[in-house]
């Protein structure tokens, strides 16, 4: 989820971001640069982003489309919101969802209530997830099911945002968490088979996993990412159905500012601000095996451009810049622009 101090208020979505299969080899995964970077994001700890970025899905919707092979389309966000279903609960329901959700957690966890609201982007990109597998539910055809695949998740983004709002805290609450209650507050493949155990088979979900080994497996860049994601492309196109996997994306959270080190060696809890570092973005890939069609499921939507968040690109390179917190790539090419 986006940070909650953003960059500043720019409004520019970006463009669609729909890939062809390409008979271009998928890349192989730079663990020795990957791994340390998913380590470094579950850790949330500040430091300068030293690695090029990407304001935009179409890079990770091309590497998902390579992963399936030959034949299939893949479909990301097109549309940007100034509230998407990832916003919620914001401040008008900030209190009382976190009391919804003290409500069902076991005794150890009700002080995290409150950090579980900020941080709840993959337990909304499974409720986004089988938000837009409930509309395609209605597409009987194949043909009906690929035409709809490029609106699909903007329609779920909808969807999920006005079921959310249009409930009490506690049937929200439940909405977002009940997929992790039900899997006994696990997270990774225990939520994602809670939420769509239809969907999400043990198969390609296994269970057994701690979070380093489950976020680098189904990791965006890494080679045991892709052989799943080929997995059950090929499973899906078998059997005709339909099927859901999440995804992990490495991103940085820009500051508004270039921060001293005074500030980025600060403790967690000396500041509400969650920038200045690395972070694991999660978000749901939806496949339908008549229609060869992938949905990319992001709660956040469309990617902001000049917003806080980027993708880090895949395979991770330098940046080529000076390490940073404020300047994204989009700031640097505006820069570039300006200048010229």
């Amino acid at each position: 989820m986006e940070t909650r101090r953003a960059k500043r208020a720019c409004r520019r979505g970006t463009a669609a971001s729909t890939g062809a299969a390409s008979s271009s080899p998928m890349p192989q995964e730079p663990s020795e640069l990957l791994r340390p970077l998913v380590e470094l994001a579950l850790s949330r700890t500040r430091a300068r982003c030293q690695h090029l970025t990407e304001y935009s899905h179409a890079p990770l919707a091309d590497w998902v489309c390579r992963a399936l092979g030959d034949g299939w389309e893949v479909h990301a966000p097109t549309s940007f919101d100034d509230s998407p279903a990832a916003a919620w609960p914001g401040e008008a329901h900030a209190a009382s969802a976190a009391r919804a959700l003290r409500a069902v957690l076991p005794r150890p966890l009700r002080l995290a209530a409150e950090d579980m609201l900020e941080g709840h982007c993959e337990q909304m990109a499974a409720a986004l997830t089988r938000a837009a597998a409930e509309l395609w539910a209605d597409d009987d055809t194949a043909a009906r099911a690929a035409h709809r695949a490029a609106t699909l998740a903007d329609e779920a983004q909808a969807v999920l945002r006005a079921r959310l709002l249009g409930r009490s805290a506690a049937a929200a609450t439940e909405l977002v968490f009940g997929a992790q209650r039900r899997a006994g507050w696990r997270a990774g493949p225990e939520l994602w088979r809670a939420a769509m155990p239809e969907l999400c088979p043990v198969e390609l979900c296994p269970a057994g996993l701690d979070e380093l080994a489950h976020t680098h497996g189904f990791a965006y860049g890494a080679a045991e990412a892709a052989e799943r994601l080929r997995a059950a492309g090929a499973r899906a196109a078998r059997g005709g159905g339909r099927l859901a996997l999440p995804l992990y994306v490495i991103a940085y959270i820009f500051d508004a500012d270039e921060l001293p080190d005074a500030e980025l060696g600060c403790a967690e809890d000396e500041t509400l601000d969650e920038t200045a570092q690395y972070s694991v973005h999660a978000v749901g890939v939806l496949l339908d095996g008549d229609a060869r069609r992938a949905v990319l499921a992001d709660p956040n939507g469309s990617l902001l451009r000049g917003g806080s968040m980027e993708f880090v690109a895949m395979p991770p390179r330098p940046s080529g810049r000076a390490p940073t917190t404020a300047c994204s790539h989009f700031d640097a090419e505006q820069r570039r622009v300006t200048s010229s």
